[in-house]
């Protein structure tokens, strides 16, 4: 799952995909299986496209926050010395 909101926070903050895409060091391919599978996984559209532009979706901005909290705890913990718990 944490490889997941990676792409969805980068995408989510950008609205650009081609940015988004080169910040990560992935592909728009990469990009757009990952944004599927979060929302497969959580039964909600998090972004819409109009016009080549994506927007971020009701359930998207609700959920950015707690995705963002994920990605710098995972962060914090992978340069940890100590254990993480939840």
């Amino acid at each position: 799952m944490f490889e997941l909101l990676k792409p969805y926070s980068t995408l989510a903050h950008s609205l650009n995909l081609s940015n988004a895409v080169r910040k990560l060091g992935s592909t728009s391919q990469t990009f757009r299986r990952h944004i599927n599978l979060l929302e497969e996984e959580w039964g909600e559209k998090l972004f819409s496209i109009e016009d080549r532009q994506y927007l971020l979706r009701v359930a998207g901005l609700a959920s950015l926050r707690e995705a963002d909290d994920i990605l710098v705890w995972g962060k914090a913990c992978l340069g940890a010395t100590q254990v993480c718990y939840f």
